[in-house]
């Protein structure tokens, strides 16, 4: 197995090989996955307990849910017309939110001192009866939108597919009836031999056409039936943020230090919202929604038409810090959207002062590592490459 394109091609003992491609549906991967899951169910069954190691604020474990969603056919096969796979964090009293593209690649596994502080809380937080229930609930929901897209996309296509097989069917229909039309004008004016078998044979090709015609409508328009799959939950992992193991050691981080984070990230997106504001952009705020990034900001046109959407990751850092983190997910999704209009913007916040948002296009220009745990950007180095929000 390669990752690398030099290595698709190699020669061996004089023999030129070429690397297959990998993916879901490939006998290597279908059987490495039965394997896994014959050998490993039990413990897939429980599944794994993760650390957070950034997250020294919250004081609460959560579960992480892998669930697929699904719509299906409704005729034939009934084959996928569409799959979503999403991941959650479901907390103890059942509240959910989505957790963006890989948020497992943000955590690592409980260390074993820690697993013996927590053992008690964690069988009991296993148990949770609420987290199951409120998952589905919220999946359902979401699947319910990917089941409304999927049929909106889909009857837009089959209804431009059947304008044309009407149109094009039509046309050979009405030309073969002129033909017809006039054999048989030709026959009454000046009957011939044969004729009659002539238009008895374009009768029945005609006739054959519009059945063609209907059982393709009929196809077409089958295709539209759909239906919901109900979700699947394809794990769930405990996640243990190192707020709860400071609380349990009894060294939780201090409610100020808590609240100036909060300050100081608030003040940067105020700084950055306010940047783009004043570009005349619309901005939206989600963070909450654990994209991979913080804003939306989008240019309209004096039509009502966008002109171009700004993603942007925004970081505040108090004065004298000389780093910025950013996840393993952020980083993902920043380099995914490397060739789109991608953002990493960041404020310095000084007492009640700020500087200017300073915006850094295309920051990360290589995927993460598996074993990533994020990665830590230098401010100075950042500099170099930054602009203000008007030149960016």
């Amino acid at each position: 197995m390669t990752f690398a394109k030099d290595n698709v091609t190699q020669t061996v003992k004089g023999n030129l090989l070429q690397a297959e491609f990998l993916h879901p549906g490939h006998p290597l991967v279908l059987s490495t996955n039965a394997v896994v899951q014959e050998t490993l169910a039990d413990c897939i069954a429980r599944g794994a307990i993760l650390f957070d190691e950034k997250s020294d604020e919250e004081d609460q474990p959560k579960f992480l849910a892998l669930v697929e969603n699904g719509v299906k056919e409704a005729a034939g096969r009934q084959n996928y017309a569409a799959r979503q796979l999403n991941f959650y964090y479901v907390d103890l009293q059942g509240g959910i939110k989505l957790a963006g593209a890989a948020p497992h690649l943000d955590l690592v596994p409980l260390g074993e001192t820690d697993r013996a502080l927590l053992a008690k809380d964690i069988e009991q937080w296993r148990r949770n009866p609420l987290a199951k229930s409120a998952l589905i609930a919220k999946a359902t929901v979401d699947g319910k939108a990917l089941f409304d897209a999927t049929l909106q996309n889909i009857s837009s296509q089959i209804d431009r597919q059947l304008v044309q097989v009407n149109k094009r069917i039509g046309s050979v229909c009405r030309r073969m009836d002129r033909d017809c039309a006039e054999l048989v004008d030709k026959q009454k004016k000046k009957p011939s031999q044969g004729a009659e078998g002539r238009i008895a044979k374009l009768k029945n090709q005609i006739a054959e056409l519009i059945e063609r015609k209907r059982i393709r409508l009929a196809e077409l328009e089958s295709q539209k039936q759909l239906f919901q799959v109900p979700p699947i939950i394809h794990g769930m992992a405990l996640v243990i943020p190192k707020g709860v193991v400071l609380e349990r050691q009894g060294t939780p981080i201090s409610p100020v230090d808590v609240e100036s984070r909060r300050r100081i990230e608030k003040i940067a997106m105020d700084a950055v919202m306010t940047a783009e504001r004043a570009l005349g952009n619309v901005v939206v705020d989600v963070s909450k929604e654990n994209k991979g990034w913080d804003l939306e900001s989008t240019a309209i046109s004096d039509g009502g038409k966008t002109v171009r959407t700004r993603y942007i990751e925004v970081k505040g850092r108090a004065k004298g810090n000389d780093k910025i983190h950013v996840s393993s997910n952020e980083v993902i999704q920043g380099f995914n959207m490397r060739n789109m209009s991608y953002f990493l913007a960041y404020v310095i916040v000084d007492g009640n002062l700020h500087s200017e948002p300073r915006y850094v296009r295309t920051p990360f220009t290589q995927e993460p590592h598996f074993a990533e745990g994020g990665r830590e950007l230098l401010i100075s180095e950042l500099d170099k490459r930054a602009q203000t929000a008007e030149l960016a």
